[in-house]
């Protein structure tokens, strides 16, 4: 029996080429050249769709873990969590309330959405984490957000 010297599979002692990878026998030069031309090559330098997701959910976890630590009551209001990206405008508390009566916050999720589809899509590694950067720093600013109307309006019964 020869063994491959690429990919170490037996073959027949009169074999020349390996009846797994198709190398000549006795050769790796020829064996690994033979195998770059049976691998795909990919042009594109992203991130997997499984890699993208965990990114996704690891920022989305994060703020629930911030909700959490701040006051576990407040993850009953997590509709709502887009007003608090309305309290860093000029009066904060009451833009965040004119976004809860109207349903203003819908606009939060919808950039929410919008920069979600943006990650899942990008095709380059530094778009996407530019991309999450943006999105955590959003994410980070709505939690402080909540946390200051949450703040302002815990006076009121």
């Amino acid at each position: 029996m020869k063994s491959c010297p690429h990919c170490k599979k037996d073959n027949d002692d009169n074999a020349r080429n390996c009846r797994e990878c198709g190398a000549e026998l006795g050769t790796l030069e020829k064996a690994t050249a033979a195998q770059e031309q049976n691998i795909p090559k990919s042009d594109d330098d992203s991130f997997s769709k499984r890699t993208k997701l965990l990114f996704w959910f690891g920022a989305w976890g994060g703020v629930v873990l911030a909700i959490i630590a701040i006051n576990p009551a407040n993850l009953r209001a997590a509709a709502m969590f887009p007003i608090g990206l309305f309290a860093f405008l000029a009066n904060g508390t009451q833009n965040a309330f004119w976004a809860w009566a109207t349903g203003g916050f819908i606009i939060g999720w919808v950039l929410y959405a919008v920069l979600s589809g943006l990650l899942f899509n990008a095709k380059n590694k530094r778009v996407f984490i530019a991309i999450y950067i943006i999105f955590c720093i959003l994410l980070a600013l709505n939690v402080g957000g909540c946390v200051k109307v949450l703040g302002d309006t815990s006076h009121i019964q």
